[in-house]
């Protein structure tokens, strides 16, 4: 299921990267920003230009290259930020639960030492050993 969040994650921001990111793209036509915005929303994500740029001058098609490299870093970046933050928050679950055991471990341990009989593990009622009898 993690692997699902860190990519919807990913989708939405390359989404929304390359939405902010087009309008600031002058000369673009509309038509051809309509396509990429389409391929986007439908998951279409390749690894390459959009269909549609072959046409454009070679420091347009370069431009373009760069754009969409640096689009998909800073969505990457947020998407490695969320796993983080994910990750952060699991390990300090996992602590708490582990401290529990623990204090409830000394806790008998200093009841034995003052010579009390140990509550039970749930709690519900002090275990009997036959020495206590």
């Amino acid at each position: 299921m993690g692997i699902a969040i860190l990519g919807a994650v990913l989708q939405n921001r390359i989404t929304a990267n390359v939405s902010a990111g087009l309008e600031t793209v002058k000369g673009l036509p509309e038509a051809l920003k309509q396509t990429i915005l389409d391929g986007l929303s439908a998951g279409g994500m390749q690894m390459s230009m959009p269909g549609g740029t072959e046409a454009a001058p070679g420091a347009a098609q370069q431009l373009m290259a760069t754009l969409f490299k640096t689009w998909f870093t800073d969505a990457i970046n947020t998407t490695f930020i969320v796993g983080v933050a994910f990750a952060l928050g699991g390990a300090f679950c996992a602590l708490l639960l582990r401290a529990q055991p623990q204090r409830a471990l000394q806790k008998t341990a200093s009841l034995d030492a003052q010579g009390e009989s140990s509550p039970a593990v749930d709690g519900s009622a002090p275990v009997v050993t036959p020495d206590d009898t």
